[in-house]
């Protein structure tokens, strides 16, 4: 379905709050750091480093770094939204240049969803002075590989995470491109469970009109996500791999553990063949390297392992496409068509809403035998290209930025936790809840109040559509049922987010009444061992209070809650107490 300016406005208003609630309230980012001076530095400095990005980006915060890079957090006064900044110092390097070049031209080039954006990219004014390039792309709160670490996800969250995968991945390989480094780590998410795919510096153009045999042999893919065709060909590979990789990352998912996670080469294909079994004389066939062949036969046959024993609780139709998409061969594993249209993602599934890439690129835009010296050259001419397009298309856009017309994600809201683990997250949970519930039902509001307006100038002029748009009377009213089922949709969220404001207030309220029967508790065993033989003694060295008391065996140590720490020291004797107390030159106190 193609988007007219009127829906993409009320899905603007309908879920803004939302979006804006995700990155402000819940992170550490609020309204308070987004207070900027006139006169904001130029220069930051974040870990021993400068960025050199002001006056228009402040308050950086460090984010990560990696082999040729640092990435940080600010705040862009002109969007007023705080967004991620990775500077990068590649000119020391050919592979360096290579790769920042690489992903430069392509994602420029790309406009999509799920692929990560470069909204701005800061240079120095001549090529002589440019030492590093700062990238400026939409902050995401985390990334999958991170969120696996902690979090246990459900299938509906799989499935979701699962489409938006498949979805920017159609759009790559419409590009005639290879991702060639998929991985969790390289799929951003943030607390609406968008996700975007990035990293793009070892992909590769793949154009089907140029023979890459003996062309695509650069090492490729982080060893665990690595197809079988890779390490078995010497002559190149197709689109295939990063559909391998993507069922990788479909395995991880389902059971928070890597499938593949391979030491070294061959133990990495060992652990392939135990999983998927031996290959078939088919499957041989398509290995065109002689000796990787032979090495393959030369193994003892393996069964292939069924995959309801591997993910006993996984959903039937989850693990029958990753079956289709973790095929040996190469030529008979799924395409990313085919795997969107697989009836796992049938609820996700609308072709007219998977874009594909208008200028796919060719194999001439291959650079990978320059000298670096030529590569700064080139680098320096597409930043400057990007300065020269994104100032011509903000003169004629107007003041509505690429980050506001994103399409909202359809997934499952998430809530950022999947358990409440004490008294300060349930008080916490308690107050995001109370918010959520007050932006969603204010956007409603506004949405609501909106249509009505426009509606009543309908009805009382002869417009034929409605301002800034082109829609007819009936293209109008489907308008109008679609955003009817999205209120509802609205509501129910609203509905959804009050139990769980109920189960947290009930829970909280349980936390609160086993606090008190514990501190009553502790005070009844305090009131017990002074009413009792115990006695009250007191350290001249250090001044800890110590209870003391006579017992037929030895029990556990006992902290009590007092305002001094108390330790309780049992004997088994009287006489026995008396000789430490003597021995240690501790002078008794009455008890009480």
């Amino acid at each position: 379905m193609k988007y007219t300016q009127v829906n993409q406005l009320s899905r603007q208003i309908l879920f803004g709050q939302r979006r804006r609630f995700g990155c402000e309230h819940y992170h550490r980012f609020s309204a308070q750091m987004h207070e900027v001076e006139e006169d904001a530095p130029t220069v930051e400095i974040v870990r021993n480093q400068s960025f050199e990005v002001g006056p228009r980006y402040s308050n950086l915060l460090y984010i990560g770094e990696g082999a040729y890079g640092m990435v940080v957090s600010a705040y862009d006064r002109v969007t007023k939204a705080r967004v991620a900044i990775k500077k990068i110092s590649p000119f020391e390097h050919q592979t360096f240049c290579q790769r920042t070049l690489r992903e430069i031209k392509i994602l420029t080039r790309f406009k999509h969803e799920n692929i990560i954006n470069i909204q701005d990219i800061i240079n120095a004014p001549t090529i002589e002075q440019m030492k590093d390039i700062y990238i400026v792309q939409c902050l995401m709160e985390t990334d999958l590989y991170k969120l696996l670490k902690t979090q246990k996800l459900s299938n509906d969250h799989i499935c979701y995470f699962l489409y938006q995968i498949l979805r920017g991945l159609k759009y790559i390989h419409s590009a005639n491109v290879l991702h060639r480094d998929l991985k969790p780590s390289n799929l951003l998410l943030n607390t609406t469970c968008d996700l975007k795919i990035c990293d793009f510096g070892l992909a590769r153009v793949a154009d089907p009109d140029h023979d890459h045999t003996g062309f695509l042999t650069e090492y490729v893919a982080t060893r665990w996500y690595r197809a079988p065709e890779i390490m078995l060909n010497s002559k190149g590979y197709t689109k295939s791999i990063d559909i391998w990789s993507v069922g990788c990352i479909l395995g991880e998912m389902l059971n928070s553990r890597p499938l593949f996670p391979g030491k070294h080469y061959l133990d990495q294909l060992n652990l392939i063949l135990a999983v998927v079994g031996s290959p078939s004389e088919e499957d041989l066939q398509c290995i065109v390297n002689d000796k990787a062949r032979s090495y393959l036969i030369s193994l003892p046959p393996k069964e292939k392992q069924p995959w309801n024993k591997i993910y006993p609780h996984a959903d039937q139709k989850a693990l029958d496409l990753l079956d289709k998409m973790l095929t040996f061969n190469p030529n008979r594993r799924i395409t990313v068509e085919q795997a969107l249209a697989h009836p796992y993602l049938e609820q996700y599934y609308d072709p007219a809403d998977e874009p594909i890439c208008e200028e796919p690129f060719k194999f001439e835009m291959e650079f990978d035998d320059l000298p670096k010296e030529r590569l700064k050259e080139l680098i320096f001419a597409q930043t400057t290209e990007f300065q020269s397009r994104k100032q011509s298309s903000t003169s004629n856009q107007g003041s509505v930025s690429e980050e506001q017309s994103n399409r909202v994600g359809r997934g499952p809201h998430c809530r950022g936790h999947f358990g409440y683990c004490n008294l300060k997250t349930e008080i916490a949970l308690l107050a995001m809840v109370n918010l959520i519930i007050s932006s969603a039902a204010t956007s409603w509001l506004i949405a609501h109040n909106y249509l009505a307006i426009e509606c009543q100038k309908r009805s009382k002029s002869k417009i034929v559509a409605f301002p800034m748009s082109d829609l007819s009377e009936d293209d109008l009213k489907k308008e109008i049922d679609i955003f009817e089922k999205k209120n509802q949709q609205l509501r129910s969220e609203i509905e959804e987010l009050a139990s769980v404001k109920e189960e947290i207030s009930e829970n909280y309220a349980s936390l609160v009444r086993t606090a008190r029967s514990q501190t009553e508790r502790l005070q009844a065993q305090i009131r017990d061992l002074h009413s009792n033989s115990a006695q009250l003694l007191k350290c001249p060295s250090c001044g800890e209070e110590f209870f003391i008391q006579e017992s037929q065996r030895v029990r556990p140590i006992c902290k009590l809650d007092r305002k001094t720490p108390v330790v309780h020291l049992y004997f088994e004797s009287n006489d026995q107490m008396h000789k430490w107390i003597k021995q240690h030159g501790i002078v008794e106190k009455p008890a009480g």
